[in-house]
């Protein structure tokens, strides 16, 4: 970094620059270090985007000569240039690619990295690069030929849009293969891939691929979509059938073809998806919820006494025994259309594990009534586009160039930058109301699945009972703060009275769980929203000779992995990746037999790794 703020300051070191960075680059082209690569990238990037033609050029010329590590600069300096979104830059990408191709594993990476590139809206360089991009759709290296044949179909090549179509109506393809290419296909907006998905909108397609193809004519828009699509709406097969009402409800005029459809009792209104029923009814055309309501009748968003409602189905959760296996089978049902749960299901609602089920009384408030506590990230939001489409999904990625939503089921939309109308926060929570309206028994067996799942051990009387008080109980302590649940930090503070815990109040963390994977007692924080503040224990002490082996013993969410760093007077002498692999529970252990006899303060810092998931759980730490 200091090179690239020093290079831009003075014209004689600027000039001495590319021969530095190349002499670091080869150096430390052989070390296993896995920060080297994001810091040279972050001292890379600023000069690329400032002067992306001398640095292209140079870069062609020295990415050979020091790989590995030249081999991811190469694949985020292709997306880079994606992200000025010019044409000129893409241009300057493909003979980047020219320059390299007689290095395999540097041109695989640069042709993915403008694949990846094109995910924010298509951008095609200013020349004819087919003769290029058909040499590399042959290449020897498998990767090689897939991104230059996804690359010749989003820039418009018809010869392999053609091929593509081929490949996708060939039945003896995978699913996946199949799906694969759909993907591709469905950022090109012409009349040729219109008429090569609409073989797939039918009855004998697989369920799967009939989704993927439902959601990419979905993207493509046209009227011709609409007969097949409610087609598709009157399915038995639920997937296919949820997919086309979706579909069907993106486009105003789509949307009245439904509705009418529904009126002719051509499309079932039973069984609607509720995310649909709410865009319907609060739909800014008049004429579309007059429409709805009445071939759909009245929507109303919540029960008249929420607060009742929760007390009576609190009552059937303590009543009788829960059949866990009977709530699996409607978990996997319902909620695995939105949230990850011990290996299954979709990322597109909050962590379980982490948030909303410490106890009966956290689970039975969020599960009845989702919009009461909405957390950062998964409000859901409406973007308009100006081709007259609607979509609703919570925002994942919000750039500069384009807007990622995540809807019911994972299904992901990304819409250019400049494609975007209006995106607006409906401030309601991506969770529908309604499961509170299940029956006693099975309501019962669902929440007591999700509380106690038999992944983490068998419902003992002993767990159901802290479970249902909560370890971390409040008693009527008012509510305050972010999480709209106040923190018992008074409980926090002495589940280890000797360390001082740091942590944010942060998707209801920190908090104690009565059990987590065979461990009892367990301390669940998370680092602080800035992504760089690690949560933290701190204690100062003199260590004691015969008392110089620290131990912390600590495991990760299902979904994400953190940084576990021991911390001695400022230095940090260790380090462990925390992740979900087995063993389940990992053990860091310290030796400071060094420091015997003097004073130190230690700190046990749990790091954010990525920001997704990095809900740290602590089982103790010991000093023996």
């Amino acid at each position: 970094r200091r090179l690239t703020v020093d290079g831009r300051r003075d014209d004689g070191f600027r000039l001495a620059w590319p021969n530095m960075f190349e002499a670091i680059s080869k150096s430390s082209a052989q070390n296993a270090d896995a920060l080297l690569p994001l810091s040279i990238w972050q001292s890379f990037e600023p000069v690329l985007a400032a002067n992306p033609v001398f640095w292209t050029d140079w870069l062609s010329d020295s990415a050979p000569q020091f790989q590995p590590l030249s081999q991811p600069l190469v694949h985020k300096a292709m997306r880079r240039l994606c992200d000025t979104r010019k044409a000129s830059s893409l241009t300057l990408a493909v003979d980047f690619c020219e320059k390299i191709e007689l290095h395999d594993i540097l041109l695989a990476n640069a042709l993915d990295g403008l694949v990846k590139g094109q995910e924010g809206g298509v951008i095609k360089p200013t020349k004819d690069v087919s003769a290029q991009l058909d040499r590399w759709r042959h290449h020897k290296r498998i990767d090689v030929g897939h991104s230059a044949q996804t690359l010749a179909v989003l820039w418009g090549d018809e010869a392999a849009v053609k091929e593509m179509i081929v490949a996708l109506q060939d039945a003896k393809k995978t699913e996946k293969e199949r799906i694969a290419i759909l993907q591709s296909l469905r950022k090109v907006r012409t009349d040729t891939v219109k008429e090569g998905l609409k073989p797939l909108l039918t009855p004998q397609t697989s369920t799967a691929l009939a989704a993927a193809a439902i959601r990419a004519a979905a993207d493509l828009g046209g009227d011709d979509f609409i007969a097949p699509l409610l087609q598709q709406a009157a399915s038995k097969d639920f997937n296919i059938r949820i997919a086309a009402l979706e579909a069907l409800s993106g486009r105003t005029t789509w949307t009245q073809a439904m509705l009418n459809a529904i009126a002719e009792g051509k499309v079932s209104p039973t069984g609607f998806p509720v995310p649909v029923r709410r865009a319907l009814a609060t739909s800014k055309d008049k004429t579309i919820r007059d429409l709805a309501f009445k071939v759909l009748g009245a929507w109303q968003d919540s029960s008249d006494d929420v607060k009742s409602l929760i007390a009576q189905k609190k009552q059937a959760c303590l009543t009788g025994e829960p059949d866990l296996a009977n709530g699996k089978l409607i978990f996997t049902a319902t909620c695995m259309v939105c949230h990850e749960f011990h290996g299954g299901g979709q990322k597109v609602g909050p962590d379980l594990i982490g948030s909303g089920r410490s106890n009966l009384d956290a689970i039975l408030a969020n599960v009845i009534d989702p919009n009461q506590i909405i957390g950062n990230g998964y409000e859901n939001f409406t973007v308009s586009t100006k081709d007259g489409r609607t979509l609703a999904g919570r925002v994942v990625e919000d750039t500069p160039s384009h807007v990622k939503l995540l809807g019911a089921g994972g299904a992901a939309q990304i819409v250019p930058r400049d494609q975007v109308a209006t995106l607006t926060n409906t401030k309601q929570s991506l969770m529908p109301m309604g499961f509170g309206n299940l029956p006693d028994t099975a309501f019962r067996d669902l929440v007591w699945y999700v509380l106690a799942p038999p992944e983490e051990g068998p419902l003992t009387k002993e767990k159901k009972d802290l479970l249902i008080k909560g370890v971390e109980d409040t008693g009527t302590t008012k509510p305050k703060g972010p999480s709209s649940r106040a923190i018992d930090w008074e409980s926090v503070s002495l589940w280890n009275p000797e360390w001082k815990v740091s942590a944010p109040d942060f998707e209801r963390t920190p908090v104690k769980l009565g059990e987590y994977y065979g461990q009892k007692n367990v301390l669940l924080v998370h680092p602080f929203p800035d992504k760089k503040t690690p949560a933290s224990f701190e204690r100062k002490l003199k260590v004691e000779p015969g008392k110089t082996k620290l131990t912390a013993t600590v495991a990760a969410d299902d979904r994400g992995d953190w940084t576990l760093k021991a911390v001695v007077n400022g230095t940090v002498i260790k380090e462990l990746t925390v992740d979900h692999e087995k063993p389940r529970w990992k053990t860091l252990e310290i030796d400071l037999s060094k420091f015997a006899g003097q004073e130190v303060t230690l700190r046990l810092e749990a790091h954010a790794n990525g920001w997704s998931m990095e809900f740290a759980y602590w089982a103790g730490i010991t000093l023996e």
